[in-house]
């Protein structure tokens, strides 16, 4: 990748990082993926049960 990179343009490079800086990180993937299955995922059944789970 890094290869092909060094070929572009310069004014193609800024295209390329600017996409990157827009990757989502590991924790975002991972939160992603849950979200495509919302019966795996915790519910409560009011604000108060979630705040009292979240010891707020």
């Amino acid at each position: 990748m890094i290869k092909d990179f060094i070929k572009l343009p310069n004014h193609e490079k800024g295209k390329v990082i600017e996409f990157i800086n827009h990757l989502p990180n590991k924790e975002t993937e991972e939160a992603m993926k849950e979200a495509k299955y919302p019966e795996k995922l915790e519910s409560y059944s009011s604000a108060e049960e979630l705040f009292e789970k979240l010891g707020v």
